[in-house]
């Protein structure tokens, strides 16, 4: 079987597009250690499912400016040095001269205080080490080919609690060291009926899609008693890992991880996300809001 310890599940996210936005800071840590942090926000245009979806994926870039062994990183310099190789749209004079790009980046969890909801909150974000420029013959996309352990297949409802027809699948991506990521997917129609009749909790299975990061502008009116109606609008977000296809079936022992050494894994990681929440907690006003620890079966 697979080690949690040893063996990272393969996490790869592939994006081609437009520079929308390139944000680069040095900064240093408490204690100290000097590093440099970027945002690069992508403009893909792809079809999925016969229709042209626009996304805005933002992807993180950081580097310290120093390795472990004290020598210089050269990381830290690349990554500074793209303020000058890059032109953005919101930094360019005409939009035309914005730079086409391309990254390869991994999927990683989130967790954070929110101190507008007072608890942990958990998303995805895409971390890369370096942004290259897009080759003309490179097809603008943004693609992800994910492996992971099963924790939990659900149907998704929406904010009313009416099933909207999609499931969402939790994969447990084990990361460098064995890293618990938590990650959710969408699958829906005849893909999600497939993953309910031939994927289990607990299978180790490779996912592959397309990664959307959508916002649109929703108006209707708003009928009175009297007089004209009132227009309304609000803005709905999008931000999914779209499964288009997937493994037939969990793979074979001898590339599967073990479901106990998962469970160790999550019970880590509800360690750290309760470690987070005390942290915020006492950052700011205590709480008396007691939460159950995660299983592998909360997922």
């Amino acid at each position: 079987m697979l080690d949690v310890k040893k063996d990272e599940c393969h996490n790869e996210i592939i994006i081609n597009g437009l520079l929308n936005e390139l944000d680069i800071v040095e900064s240093t840590t408490r204690d100290g250690k000097p590093y440099v942090h970027g945002t690069a926000k992508i403009q893909v245009d792809q079809e999925i499912d016969g229709k042209v979806v626009e996304s805005e994926i933002p992807v993180k870039m950081i580097a310290f400016r120093y390795k472990n062994d004290n020598t210089l990183n050269p990381r830290y310099d690349r990554i500074l040095g793209y303020k000058d190789i890059f032109t953005s749209v919101r930094a360019a004079d005409d939009a035309k001269s914005a730079s086409y790009v391309s990254v390869i980046a991994k999927v990683r969890e989130n967790n954070w205080y929110s101190d507008r909801i007072n608890d942990v909150i958990s998303s995805t974000q895409f971390l890369a080490s370096f942004l290259n420029k897009k080759r003309p013959e490179e097809e603008e996309l943004a693609v992800f080919k994910i492996q992971g352990v099963v924790a939990k297949m659900i149907d998704e409802v929406d904010k009313n609690g009416e099933e909207t027809g999609r499931m969402k699948i939790s994969l447990v991506v084990v990361g460098w060291g064995g890293t618990p990521n938590v990650v959710e997917l969408i699958a829906e129609g005849s893909r999600k009926t497939f993953f309910e009749n031939n994927w289990n909790q607990g299978d180790t299975v490779i996912a592959t899609g397309r990664v959307i990061y959508s916002y649109k502008v929703v108006e209707w009116e708003e009928e009175q008693g009297f007089g004209e109606p009132i227009k309304r609008h609000k803005t709905e977000s999008r931000r999914e890992l779209y499964i288009t296809g997937g493994s037939p079936c969990g793979a074979d022992e001898a590339l599967s991880y073990d479901a106990d050494s998962i469970k160790l894994l999550l019970k880590d990681r509800t360690k750290k996300i309760e470690e987070i929440r005390e942290m915020g907690k006492n950052k700011n006003k205590p709480s008396t809001t007691n939460r159950p620890s995660t299983t592998f079966d909360d997922f």
